[in-house]
């Protein structure tokens, strides 16, 4: 999990954004051919980043520490 959060971590603040979260996800969208996931039915990358921050940004300053990440 500390390699995925330095995936994220692209700016190498030791938090990861919104912004982030969604460069990321957009890419693995894309390399799995469902940049149109959203008009299949599957959750946009703008959803799954909602859930991702919903669940893991247990302070709500809207980033996610290495903490909360793993």
């Amino acid at each position: 999990l500390r390699y995925a959060f330095n995936v994220y971590d692209i700016d190498r603040n030791s938090s990861i954004d919104r912004a982030e979260i969604q460069l990321v996800l957009r890419a693995m969208f894309e390399l799995l051919g469902m940049s149109d996931a959203e008009h299949r039915g599957i959750y946009s990358v703008d959803q799954c980043v909602e859930t991702i921050m919903k669940h893991l940004d247990v302070d709500e300053d809207q980033c996610l520490s290495k903490e909360e990440f793993i």
